[in-house]
């Protein structure tokens, strides 16, 4: 029996879906594309930010994938999260990849659901 098996049922049995989640937000000048392992909820597209909550397990970290906007600043239940220079693991913070236009968030919940707000423009 393969263990990840087990945990996709045991996850289940506690509502929790562990595939990706992703949403597709269209408004302001573009298009932002958000894929997390937490639930997104309550998504917005405004023209300077892109607003939108996480679901996931307290006192652990969820990660996003946003392509579609660029920041100058991010912030989590209304504190700045820390840009890193390096992708992002397990600590939180954000990275910019300038390369492939990406943003990468490593977001901590200190309660199970947190307010996620990009603020800068839409990167066509």
């Amino acid at each position: 029996m393969n263990p990840e098996d087990i945990l996709v049922n045991l996850l289940a049995l506690k509502g929790f879906d562990p595939d990706i989640k992703t949403i597709r937000l269209t408004g302001g000048q573009g298009e932002c594309v958000i894929s997390s392992g937490a639930a997104i909820e309550q998504a917005r597209f405004r023209d300077n930010t892109v607003q939108f909550q996480l679901r996931y397990f307290r006192g652990e970290p969820s990660h996003c994938l946003v392509v579609g906007f660029k920041p100058r600043e991010v912030r989590v239940a209304g504190v700045g999260l820390p840009e890193s220079q390096s992708p992002v693991r397990r600590d939180p913070g954000w990275w910019w990849d300038a390369a492939r236009h990406r943003l990468f968030l490593t977001v901590p919940h200190e309660t199970e659901t947190v307010e996620v707000v990009l603020v800068g423009k839409p990167d066509q």
